[in-house]
């Protein structure tokens, strides 16, 4: 059997729980669900919710996952995320995004996946991801309300800049 780090976010026969270090939610039976083990708990959530920075779809969401050209922007084991800005609500971090020097938001404004857009808003500092932070990440899913999630490149990739 596979454990999976989680957080219940509804509880009750069928329990909606948020995979930590994955970040996608799911609903699962009750008797799926076990209290962690104290060591598990004190390691570091692995999954950041992030939303791109500087685009939004044309449409009012982005298309499916592995349907579309869209998803070759993200198809590479691993993109430099820049945190450019840090809110207390969901998405909580804004990000640039670029594979190998290429900005993806520009990318996907070249294809004609999305348009150019304002964002975000100012709120409290988490010293987890800083505003400028340069660091590799996998990108593990990107939902329809343009929430992405990314994922720390393993230690032995070389950081961009800090």
């Amino acid at each position: 059997k596979v454990l999976y780090r989680a957080l219940v976010k509804e509880a009750g026969f069928a329990m909606t729980v948020q995979f930590v270090d994955y970040g996608n939610t799911e609903s699962v039976n009750n008797n799926s669900v076990w209290n962690m083990e104290p060591e598990f708990a004190t390691l570091p959530v692995q999954a950041f919710c992030c939303s791109l920075a500087g685009v939004q779809p044309i449409a009012d969401s982005w298309p499916k996952a592995n349907t579309t050209e869209l998803d070759l922007q993200f198809d590479c084991e691993t993109l430099d995320c820049a945190v450019v800005q840090v809110t207390d609500e969901e998405p909580q971090f804004l990000v640039k995004l670029s594979k190998q020097g290429e900005d993806i938001a520009q990318k996907l404004i070249d294809a004609g996946y999305a348009t150019a857009s304002l964002d975000g808003t100012d709120g409290e500092l988490d010293t987890t991801l800083l505003v400028g932070q340069l660091l590799p990440v996998t990108l593990l899913r990107v939902d329809a309300d343009s929430s992405l999630f990314v994922h720390p490149a393993p230690e032995d990739t070389e950081l961009v800049s800090l």
